[in-house]
């Protein structure tokens, strides 16, 4: 608890996120939220451990899955349980196209839609929170869902929105390149604007190998070593690959780890923190 005390302290005063800084002497601004929750809705702790049991026990077909994903044939049967569209304020569909148009769109958005990851807020302290759990600095970006195949990327809002199509160098993601029909991959993704860059949070798919069954330590480590083998190709804007992916970096959330990263200054502006449970599998719309 002292430890966390002095953490906390050396994060207020240090480390801005965003524009306004952190008071520690006001409430969470979503503690009443989660102080007041509904009967028999547990807390943290307790449903972190129950999402860690049940998926030890649960099998899929991930295979088929991510397919489904890349071809745009998912379904609302196929989505998690406890999944919900979620409005991101994106305006690019057009109003003016023709109902076949709009049916084709709808579908489109409808397969895209509740693929990401969700979070909530972190309200009290994991007992295990310096062994198992990463954190990552976000910055200030687009939240979005990228997918390469048949020589061509594309990137969908978390509504399922398509934002816009690309080559990459991303497996099958550019069709000047060999690629086959198993050349394909998912990424979570934070689109930068105005560095034409798309920062990778996480991995669900490379290569046409599904991760979301592996837990969170493995698809980090995955997430680098591919990367690193494409090699400086995707770091660099080129015509075969105008937009960069950078992964962001991960820490380790002990006393030495935290102080280093929070008392270093961040070269672009900061949205916030997420942390991530070693052992958690990659749960969608959850």
């Amino acid at each position: 608890k002292k430890k966390m005390d002095q953490l906390l302290v050396e994060f207020q005063g240090s480390f801005s996120v965003a524009v306004d800084p952190n008071d520690p002497t006001k409430p969470h601004p979503r503690f009443s939220q989660y102080k007041f929750k509904r009967e028999g809705y547990a807390d943290q702790e307790t449903r972190r451990k129950r999402m860690l049991d049940e998926q030890r026990t649960r099998r899929r077909d991930f295979s088929d899955y991510a397919r489904k994903i890349i071809e745009g044939e998912t379904s609302d049967d196929e989505m998690e349980e406890g999944a919900y569209d979620e409005v991101d304020g994106d305006t690019s569909m057009d109003s003016s196209c023709t109902p076949q148009q709009k049916s084709s769109r709808d579908k489109c958005r409808t397969s895209y839609k509740n693929q990401l990851m969700l979070s909530e807020w972190l309200v009290d302290v994991p007992l295990d929170f310096e062994n198992n759990w990463y954190m990552i600095i976000c910055p200030v970006a687009k939240r979005c869902l990228v997918v390469s195949h048949k020589g061509k990327t594309l990137a969908y809002s978390r509504s399922g929105h398509y934002m816009k199509q690309f080559p990459s160098h991303l497996p099958g993601g550019c069709w000047k390149r060999k690629f086959t029909m198993h050349d394909y991959c998912i990424l979570d993704c934070l689109y930068h604007e105005g560095l034409q860059t798309f920062f990778v949070m996480d991995i669900m798919c490379w290569g046409g190998h599904p991760v979301y069954d592996s837990d969170t330590e493995f698809r980090f480590y995955w997430l680098n070593a591919k990367l690193s083998e494409v090699g400086d190709e995707v770091l660099i804007q080129a015509k075969t690959n105008p937009y960069k992916f950078v992964p962001l970096q991960y820490y380790c959330c002990n006393k030495d780890s935290l102080q280093g990263v929070l008392s270093s200054k961040y070269p672009i502006e900061v949205d916030g923190l997420i942390f991530f449970h070693k052992q958690a599998h990659y749960f969608r719309g959850r």
